[in-house]
């Protein structure tokens, strides 16, 4: 059995997550547009939706206080750009060692979209 890390979700996984979370409104299909043209078929793309979709809308809330989701689009795209540039390919795996907050989800969607 593959480690959840190197499993790769379908277009059509990602597609049914988003629309399950309440992300691919029908009447806003510009949202989706732009959060696949932003980040692909990855983890990262229900955040870059919801991120032009709902910006203001609070995604995580932890130890650190809120988050709206376009401040948490913003940061994983900025990881994930800091992961490609220390090397991270496809293929790779990364490892996650982090308390519950907004750092595993952020680095979880960071290191699908930095592939």
């Amino acid at each position: 059995m593959p480690s959840p890390m190197t499993t790769r979700l379908s277009p059509g996984a990602l597609l049914r997550t988003s629309w399950n979370l309440g992300l691919l409104d029908p009447t806003t299909p510009l949202a989706t547009v732009g959060g696949l043209a932003t980040t692909g078929p990855s983890l990262a793309l229900p955040y870059a939706v919801a991120g032009l979709r709902v910006p203001r809308r609070t995604a995580i809330t932890d130890d650190h206080g809120s988050l709206s989701y376009f401040e948490l689009a913003r940061r994983i795209e900025r990881l994930a750009g800091a992961l490609r540039r220390i090397g991270i390919e496809h293929g790779d795996r990364v490892g996650i060692l982090c308390r519950n907050h907004r750092g595993f989800v952020e680095l979880n969607a960071a290191i699908s979209r930095a592939r």
